[in-house]
């Protein structure tokens, strides 16, 4: 990787404290991807510090306002502060999922449960963050290229998603369904290793935290249980045309993170 300097890693359009657990003392920081498993990390994280170090808040008193401090343990600034201008002194890890799985997982948590919320689709069933613009941003898209979901209180097939997705600039994406090498901040972190969600998490897991200080058969029990599922697809989204066009649109992730390109069927 080029030198990257540390302004440009502070003004990375993905940086958040909140997808950044840093455990300064042993030198790991773990940068959580939305849609593979942030909220069972956050949860894991935050129970393992009550469970094993005695931390009923995980974040030790800090930003007391601020409930995502709460749910999850949120480093001093002066860590961040340190880890972006020097990250090559961390082991930095995340964990990453296949990209079709990942994209068809977006849009059925953020779409298709959220239409579904209501008897009628109102847009109140939708997250808000869907609500506050994406929703029609979506619509927009449907109407511009003929496409359907145009309608209030109609849903946004995934055809339709997929067309707004691919209008938006990469980097700038919602974080759900930008590309993973974007949103992990790949692009300007050396990163250490890569934990693939179907090979198993928990014993990668495992051996990151212990350590921490986390035992290492309760890290195994945690990781068997799934946290913020969405709902499961009653029959195939995708086809061959709408595999092509994620291959396109995440080439990158299935060449760094080695997933088989011809891996759509059946989901």
């Amino acid at each position: 990787m080029a030198q990257v300097s540390w302004v440009t890693r502070v003004r990375h359009p993905h940086f958040s404290p909140f997808r950044l657990f840093l455990a300064a003392e042993q030198r790991l920081a773990l940068v959580l991807n939305p849609k593979v498993g942030s909220t069972f990390l956050r949860g894991l994280l935050t129970a393992g510090y009550a469970q094993h170090l005695g931390c009923a808040d995980p974040s030790q008193g800090r930003y007391r306002v601020l409930k995502k401090a709460r749910e999850m343990p949120v480093a001093p600034v002066r860590d961040y502060w340190n880890f972006l201008r020097r990250p090559e002194r961390y082991a930095v890890h995340a964990i990453v999922r296949d990209p079709y799985a990942r994209i068809v997982s977006a849009w059925r948590d953020k779409f298709v449960d959220g239409h579904n919320a209501t008897p009628d689709g109102r847009d109140a069933g939708y997250p808000r963050s869907i609500r506050a613009g994406v929703l029609a941003q979506a619509r927009g898209v449907a109407r511009d290229q003929g496409l359907p979901g145009a309608r209030d209180g109609e849903l946004v097939p995934f055809e339709t998603f997929l067309s707004m997705v691919e209008r938006e600039q990469e980097g700038r994406r919602n974080s759900h369904w930008e590309a993973q090498w974007r949103v992990l901040q790949a692009d300007v972190l050396p990163f250490t290793g890569f934990i693939r969600m179907e090979d198993g998490l928990g014993p990668p897991l495992a051996a990151l935290l212990a350590p921490l200080g986390f035992d290492h058969d309760w890290v195994l029990a945690h990781a068997a249980r799934p946290a913020n599922p969405s709902s499961e697809p009653k029959e195939a989204v995708l086809n061959a045309a709408l595999a092509a066009r994620i291959q396109t649109l995440y080439a990158q992730d299935f060449e760094a993170f080695g997933y088989d390109p011809d891996g759509w069927r059946g989901r």
